[in-house]
């Protein structure tokens, strides 16, 4: 839909499809379906076309989101039990695995200079919010309170 609003375009057509993310550069979206079965990740140009399915993309995933240069997508992924977080490139390939505990780590945001990702995670009993260098090391937990502490959003300045 414009920014003005106006009559919006439908861009799938099969399935639940959420968690949409635009690439940085505006030219390609990326989002979870279920039309296949589970839910796998999936990108599409802006307009719809060329819409294809991540073949690194192995059932039960969700929450993907492009990295800052457009290069990687961050993924959270159930296909080990509980949801791990991985990186993939935008054509399928070099899937990397970023966690793994016996936790569910979900809801990946990439930091503006695409050096952290920030997650949620139940690793310690709560929910809370961790982040870590973008390779996956020097996991960090910034959050520690009862309740539910999901869904992180990096600032688009880092202080």
């Amino acid at each position: 839909m414009p920014r003005s609003g106006g009559n919006a375009n439908r861009l799938t057509e099969d399935g639940s499809n959420s968690f949409p993310d635009w690439s940085p550069d505006g030219n390609w979206l990326a989002f979870a379906s279920d039309r296949t079965g589970d839910f796998e990740v999936f990108v599409m140009h802006a307009n719809g076309d060329n819409e294809t399915r991540l073949e690194g993309s192995n059932g039960n995933e969700a929450y993907p989101v492009w990295s800052p240069d457009g290069s990687r997508i961050a993924i959270a992924s159930g296909r080990d039990e509980n949801f791990k977080l991985f990186t993939i490139r935008p054509d399928g390939s070099d899937l990397t695995n970023l966690t793994n505990t016996s936790a569910n780590d979900v809801r990946p945001d990439w930091s503006p200079d695409g050096s952290r990702i920030t997650f949620s995670s139940d690793r310690d009993g709560e929910s809370n919010i961790y982040v870590m260098q973008a390779d996956g090391s020097n996991v960090q937990r910034l959050t520690s309170t009862t309740g539910r502490n999901a869904s992180p959003a990096w600032s688009p300045v880092i202080p």
